[in-house]
């Protein structure tokens, strides 16, 4: 179980880190322009989606990391799914349920260190 855990988050940090890197290196700009988001709003998402990565990183701030790549991963969702980008839907929903996954579960593991000490 603990190896796939680790698998996970190392799924959901690379693929955060990439996704947000490109959009903060304007590489999205005519995907977002044609979902009607300005760069501006790109630039936003790719800093959230590269800054939860990096809370998903550390153990310490796993828990919280994981809900806000969740909550921001959600809220591209529903823009994606608002312009018909349909390609783009199932891999965001599948990262957006391992962000959330990867939550409870630093949850669950603060919960049980805490009931140990």
């Amino acid at each position: 179980m603990l190896r796939e855990n680790e698998g996970r988050t190392a799924l959901v940090e690379l693929s955060f880190t990439i996704m947000g890197l490109m959009k903060l290196l304007g590489l999205q700009t005519r995907l977002f322009r044609r979902m009607g988001l300005p760069p501006r709003s790109m630039r936003k998402f790719g800093l959230f989606e590269a800054g939860g990565a990096m809370l998903v990183a550390n153990p310490e701030t796993r828990a919280i990391g994981g809900a806000g790549l969740a909550a921001i991963s959600a809220m591209m969702l529903v823009v994606e799914l608002r312009s018909r980008e349909a390609e783009l839907v199932l891999p965001r929903l599948a990262l957006t349920a391992l962000a959330a996954m990867i939550a409870v579960s630093a949850c669950r593991s603060r919960a049980v260190s805490a009931r140990q000490a």
